[in-house]
């Protein structure tokens, strides 16, 4: 029963079956026969106050059966008041009654079912298991004792239980199933009902009340009371009152006798009516002596006698009827007196006379019906007169002519399609069931017949196979008339094609004889044989059971039978077989493809398109495909996409479908022109066609060729419109085709223009999950171009797609992560999709059960970590952890795509310490190692962007990721290389790693990378050496390596990075004295000369850096001087890049170290932009340039070019700059402009005195140094002496005579000696005690100081009490010693020193008195 709400479930048949035993014990009994109510007491038979009749067993047993009707029909009640359809996975259930195991002493669940008849064994036991006593003292039994039974198997095997549990087709749970006895006379069923799967609960307490026993004193009359009075009742109120009062009388009808003439024909009419039975009697039985000719037919109409008999079918006399209904059964074997007799009123009268107590008049009259009823409108008559209820009694008829004529007359009724359900209804089934096995060949015929032709209805093909018809005709196969061996095979033909009854055809042995029918001679025997077989064979079931049978080869050769639908139904159940995957191949191996392939021509009603069903199913098969392709099945097949009807449309476009599932038949189909009719079918009016069509089209289109094909075919834009068909499976269909053609850049934009994408944004909320997945699958191939990405995101996609991630099915949660990759890609999107929610979602779905999903998610947040406040969004959802994770996963797309999305994250300054602690460098070393290189590729690339953090940079080595790195330099892919190189370089930055990289032999392999054909890893190779090379011992390694010449071709690299890197890594080479030497050996220098004018602006910082450091070496300045690098690095002065002009002013400084080169450093017209860059907002900027300035101010002529340009008052300003190196530089200078005499002026004049002075008491030695010095020679001018002194120079001075550098000490002494020059000054130092520390100094280590400090000494002695104070402080000793040096200028200050304050005398200096 397929539909549960439109199925009427009737008891009637459970309740003929109960009163069977009542209408046979009870045939005869008067209607006007009264009983009063009997009692029956539910006792033993052996119970000492039993009756003394023999009731009990039975009564019990009745009981029991009246309890199954009675809850049958409640069950039906709840099924039907519930109104729900079985959901689709528990239709065909093959269990018909089984033990709950949940509740398992109390519990039985009924299941559908149809071929059972027996209970199976563990209902058995479950009623075995029923032992605990009910009743109360000797009337406490077992279940089954009170049920009358001597056994629990004598229970399950009762008729009544297996009709009930094993025909009724329901799906419930009958639940605390209870017999018990509440008195002497009342026995209580009591049980709840609950429908399977949804509990759903109803409650059912019948009472069933007996009758007291003293009234009754045989079992058949308590049964007869039962039955009748309790029953109908209770059971069905709207039951038909069956037929119970008694005998049935039988009557034969005569033998027809001759007559010679016709002539009599009139006159005997005349005489049906006479007044005297006799007369009628003998008139009718002289018609009906005449010979049955057609001629006598028309005759007895014509004669007006039809009208006349009809009248004598309520005739008093028996023989008057008897005779009457003959004749009219011989006069209607004529067509037109069909008719005639139906309009003379025959109908009626002849439908009484069926329950005539004559045999023969029921004979007669049954047989008169038969003939009436072959008509299709007097069939309709005959049934509105209420004739089939009365021939369903006479089927029952003792008289095997009665049967015969009945089955017959019911079996042209049922002819009709109306009156099947009607003869099913009256309850024709089970009797005619029952007269399949009657010892008479044509009672056979006709039952077998009547029940062929009731199965030509739905319904009635489940009833007839319960009624237990299908075995019996299975039987009947095999019977010794032909007509009944075609009759059965018709039935079991008709009743296969009902999806309940396939199994149990089966079941009943129905495949071996039909495959035998199948080599009949006879054409209709083998047309029904094959369309039995292909009913059967519509089960997944019998499939194999047909094949098994040997039922493919015949049917194979039937194909090309002659009669047309032999071809048609052996093409069917060929079809059929194939269905089933397993049994394709077979089909093909039996040679069936080239004669289907050959029906596709047939011109017979439909053969083609069951031809091309079949061939359909063959091509499920992958291997069949290809066969199909190859007996030239594509041409035909297209060819009735043209010229086919619909049916034939729909199938040939389904094997299509199909054939084009294989690669190489793509390809055959769009050269056999299938491509433009399939289109075209995409209009069909009928939706299968258009299902099929699409649906074939979306594999052709798998092929990119196909793809341009079908575009030009005007495909694309009938898939969009269809993407608006009524039909999901369209819609699917097109979706996913153009998920296909949009995956091809050739098409990628038409599908976009089509219009496609607002349909299939809306498609992302329809209720069917396939085509939420097919859209979004086709959103992430069309957001596969750049132009469409932003249309997508523009036609509101990025929503709905986000909420598909929480979708139930992984495939569409797949289809949205990748949709929002792709759509991420564009970098507005980016935002966008985070805006709208998706990372959180996104981020979950990273530990979801399905890979595929997983990966694509990766994949998504990947691309969504492209933007910068995407990567700490992506943080702040908790990413990095479940992305760590994933490292593991054992997937390998997704290890990579993990790696990848960490890489992007980790851009992020912050992300790169949470990704450490997340664990994953450990993870993403161990994949350095994977077997896949993309695995690899993003591994490296994720260590190179996480150890951008200098935390990050130790822990990176840590873990053991160098040595892996060093290995995947010689990976034999590029990105790999690229990637490795990188990471390495971003490891190599911090000072601990340099010499592990070094160690774990890194340098040779990224030397020979400079030379690779790959940009990148030229860059990145080079970029690791800049970084490797920071470490001293590495510079010479690097060199060794012979990294200096490729590194120097590097410098004209079409690529700018790599320009960048090559020139920084000759510039950390280049820091090493000896380096230096090698790099300008070679033509490097001219190189970065001309780097200097690149359009990069870090190619020209390197190139400067370079040449800064190159420059840092005496020899080298010439060279680069000589390279003409002035000009060019003089040009960068007024570069817009701060570190650009750092590097040229660190550079002009360092060649201006050269006496020469100052020179060629002004000509240059270096002076102005450096004196400009004093002013400079960066630190280094004034730096460099204070000291190129200082360099080049140590040439005479440059001291008067430098002050002239203006430097001595920004320098002068510099001299209280916060940073020491600044200060350094812009003291040393001013103390180089200071040595030209008018400069000394000038720099005065600038009030730099004061802030020098202030500079004696910097923390810095070197300012200190050269503050003293400026001093020193600013103090040359006599003017300036005094100037110094008033600005409280000579106490800080005297202080700094004790510095522990020699230099400041060599500058305090001449700062001293100078200021000494003025009288006074001379009084003042001496106040500032400062004879004493000079005295010190005259045994200094230093020749310079000692040079300078005797010449202070000897100014300062010019005041005659100073020279008493020089003497006093012990000077003379160390004087003395001072005449005695190599140093000829300190000699002559020492010995006019001694002459001023000692004099000589006995060979020895002596103090002055």
């Amino acid at each position: 029963l397929k539909d549960l709400e439109s199925r009427s479930l009737s008891v009637e048949d459970v309740y003929m079956h109960a009163c069977a035993k009542f209408r046979e014990k009870t045939a005869g009994t008067p209607d006007s026969a009264v009983v009063p109510r009997p009692t029956l007491t539910l006792r033993d038979a052996t119970d000492e106050d039993a009756p003394p009749d023999t009731c009990d067993t039975a009564g019990k047993r009745e009981v029991f059966e009246r309890f199954c009707a009675l809850l049958c029909e409640h069950i039906h009640k709840f099924e039907t008041r519930g109104g729900a359809v079985l959901p689709p996975e528990e239709q065909g259930t093959v269990d018909f009654l089984r033990i709950s195991p949940q509740i398992l002493n109390d519990s039985v669940v009924i299941f559908k079912t149809c071929q059972y008849t027996t209970a199976p064994a563990y209902i058995v036991d479950y009623i075995q298991r029923q032992d605990v006593p009910f009743g109360q003292g000797n009337d406490r039994k077992p279940l089954y004792r009170l049920m009358g039974f001597s056994s629990a198997q004598e229970v399950v095997q009762h008729r009544v239980f297996n009709q009930l549990f094993g025909r009724i087709g329901i799906y419930v749970e009958v639940h605390n199933l209870r017999f018990e006895t509440h008195s002497s006379t009342d026995v209580a069923f009591t049980c709840e009902i609950k429908r399977h799967k949804t509990y759903s609960v109803a409650a059912l307490a019948t009472t069933v009340a007996l009758p007291e026993p003293a009234k009754w004193t045989t079992c058949d009359e308590t049964l007869q009371h039962i039955s009748k009075l309790q029953v109908e009742e209770v059971l069905n109120p709207t039951l038909r009152t069956l037929d119970l009062k008694g005998k049935r009388i039988g009557a034969a009808r005569a033998p027809a006798k001759s007559f010679e003439t016709v002539g009599a024909i009139a006159p005997k009419g005349a005489l049906l009516s006479d007044s005297d039975v006799t007369v009628r009697q003998k008139a009718a039985g002289a018609l009906a002596n005449i010979p049955v000719n057609a001629a006598n037919k028309v005759l007895v109409a014509g004669a007006g006698a039809i009208a006349q008999l009809v009248g004598l079918l309520t005739d008093s006399d028996v023989e008057v009827r008897r005779r009457a209904a003959g004749e009219l059964l011989l006069v209607s074997g004529n067509v037109v007196n069909k008719s005639l007799v139906a309009e003379a009123g025959a109908i009626s009268p002849l439908v009484r006379l069926l329950v005539d107590g004559d045999i023969e008049v029921r004979r007669n009259a049954t047989g008169a019906l038969m003939s009436v009823a072959s008509d299709d409108e007097t069939s309709i008559s005959v049934v509105e007169a209420g004739a089939i209820s009365p021939l369903v009694r006479l089927l029952g008829d003792g008289d095997v002519e009665v049967r015969r004529k009945a089955a017959g007359s019911l079996m042209t009724i049922a002819d009709n399609v109306e009156n099947q359900v009607l003869v099913a209804e009256e309850g024709a089934i089970g009797p005619l069931v029952g007269l399949l096995a009657d010892g008479d060949v044509e009672v056979r015929r006709m039952a077998t017949g009547a029940l062929s032709n009731i199965s030509g209805n739905a319904e009635n093909k489940v009833l007839v196979a319960e009624a237990g018809a299908v075995t019996a005709w299975v039987g009947l196969l095999r019977d010794s008339d032909v007509e009944v061996r075609q009759k059965a095979a018709e039935g079991l033909m008709k009743i296969s094609m009902s999806d309940e009854n396939q199994v149990l055809v089966a079941m009943a042995g129905a495949i071996g004889p039909l495959v035998e029918l199948l080599g009949d001679s006879d054409a209709e025997m083998r047309r029904k044989a094959a369309g039995a077989l292909w009913g059967i064979a519509a089960k997944d079931e019998n499939k194999s059971l047909v094949v098994e049978a040997g039922a493919i080869a015949p049917l194979v050769v039937l194909l090309e039978d002659s009669e047309v639908g032999v071809r048609l139904f052996s093409a069917g159940a060929l079809l059929s077989i194939a269905a089933n995957a397993e049994d394709q191949g077979l089909v093909a191996l039996a040679d069936a493809i080239h004669p289907l392939v050959g029906l596709l021509s047939d011109n017979g009603a439909g053969v083609k398109g069951m031809a091309a069903g079949a061939l359909m199913f063959i091509a499920f098969n992958d291997d069949t495909k290809v066969l199909l392709a190859q007996a030239g099945a594509i041409g035909p097949l297209v060819r009735l996409l043209v010229n086919g009807d619909v049916e034939v449309r729909r199938k040939a476009a389904g094997a299509l479908m199909l054939i084009a599932f294989n690669d190489d038949n793509k390809v055959l189909l769009a050269e056999a022109g299938a491509i433009v009719p399939l289109v075209r079918r995409l209009g069909d009016r009928d939706v299968n066609v258009r299902r099929k069509a699409a649906g074939a089209l979306m594999f052709i289109v798998v092929n990119d060729k196909n793809q341009v094909l079908a575009a030009k075919a005007g495909a694309i834009a009938l898939f969009v419109q269809l993407l608006g068909d009524s039909d999901d499976e369209v819609k699917r269909s097109v979706t996913s085709a153009l998920s296909f053609i949009a995956g091809n850049d050739e098409t990628n934009v038409l599908v976009a223009e089509a219009g496609a994408i607002g349909p299939l944004v809306g498609l992302l909320g329809h209720g069917d999950v396939e085509l939420r997945m097919m859209a979004a699958g086709a959103l992430w191939n069309i957001a596969g171009n750049d132009k469409n990405k932003g249309l997508i995101a523009k036609a509101g996609a990025i929503a709905p797609l986000v909420r598909l991630l929480g979708d139930g099915d992984a495939r569409i949660r797949q289809m949205a992560a990748g949709a929002l990759a792709n759509i991420a890609v564009d970098d507005e999107n980016k935002e966008l999709v985070a805006k709208a929610g998706a990372i959180g979602p996104l981020v979950r779905l990273l530990e979801d059960g399905d890979v595929e999903v997983r990966r694509y998610t990766a994949f998504a947040l990947m691309r969504i970590a492209g933007n910068d406040d995407n990567q700490v969004l992506l943080a702040e959802a908790g990413a990095i952890g479940p992305l760590v994770g994933l490292l593991g996963d054992s997937d390998v797309e997704v290890r990579g795509i993990a790696a990848a999305a960490l890489m992007l994250i980790s851009v992020n300054a912050v992300n790169k310490v949470l990704v450490a602690e997340a664990g994953a460098i450990s993870s993403l070393v161990v994949l350095l190692d994977d077997a896949d290189v993309y695995v690899r590729r993003f591994a490296a690339g994720a260590l190179w962007v996480v150890a951008g953090n200098k935390e990050n940079k130790v822990l990176v080595a840590k873990e053991g990721a160098i040595g892996p790195l060093v290995r995947l330099l010689g990976d034999g892919d590029v990105t790999v290389r690229q990637n490795a190189a990188g990471a390495l370089s971003g490891i190599a930055v911090h000072e601990e790693n340099e010499d592990l990289v070094a160690k774990e032999g890194a340098i040779a392999p990224l030397v020979r990378l400079l030379t690779d054909g790959d940009v990148e890893v030229r860059w990145n190779a080079a970029g690791a050496l800049f970084n490797i090379a920071g470490n001293d011992q590495n510079k010479l390694l690097v060199v060794e390596a012979g990294a200096i010449p490729p590194l120097v071709d590097l410098l004209e690299d079409g690529e700018v990075e790599v320009r960048r890197c090559a020139a920084g890594a000759l510039m950390s080479i280049a820091v090493n004295d000896q380096n230096k030497l090698l790099v300008a050996k070679g033509d490097a220098i001219a190189r970065l000369v001309r780097l200097l004018g690149d359009g990069d602006v870090t190619v020209r910082l390197f190139a400067a850096a370079a040449l800064m450091t190159i420059a840092g070496n005496a020899d080298t300045k010439v060279s680069v001087a000589e390279a003409f690098a002035i000009a060019p690095l003089v040009g960068l002065l007024s570069d817009s890049d701060v570190e650009v002009r750092r590097m040229a002013a660190g550079a002009l400084a360092n060649i201006a170290g050269n006496d020469e080169n100052k020179v060629l450093v002004a000509m240059t017209d270096a002076i102005a932009p450096l004196v400009r860059l004093l002013g400079d907002g960066d630190v280094e900027v004034r730096r460099y340039t204070a000291g190129a300035l200082s360099n080049i101010a140590v040439d005479v002529e440059n001291k008067e070019l430098v002050a002239k340009a203006g430097a001595i008052g920004p320098l002068v300003w510099l001299l209280e700059d916060g940073d020491v190196e600044v200060r350094r530089s812009a003291a040393s200078a001013l103390a180089n402009i200071a040595g030209n005499d008018e400069n000394k002026v000038l720099v005065a004049m600038t009030d730099a005195i004061g802030p020098l002075v202030r500079l004696l008491g910097d923390s810095d030695v070197e300012v200190r140094r050269y503050t003293a010095g400026a001093l020193s020679n600013i103090a040359g001018n006599d003017t300036n002496k005094s100037l110094v002194v008033q600005a409280d120079a000579i106490g800080p001075l005297v202080r700094v005579l004790g510095d522990g550098d020699v230099k400041v000490r060599r500058n305090a002494a001449g700062a001293l000696a100078n200021i000494a020059g003025n009288t006074d000054n001379k009084v003042l130092i001496a106040k500032e005690g400062a004879i004493g520390p000079l005295v010190g100094l005259l045994g200094d280590s230093d020749v310079e100081v000692r040079r300078y400090t005797a010449f202070a000494l000897l100014n300062i002695a010019g005041n005659d009490a100073n020279q008493v104070l020089v003497a006093d402080e012990g000077a003379i000793a160390p004087l003395v010693g001072l005449l005695s040096i190599e140093d000829a200028e300190t000699r002559r200050y020492a010995q006019s020193l001694l002459d001023v304050v000692a004099v000589y005398s006995g060979g020895t200096y002596q103090r002055k008195v």
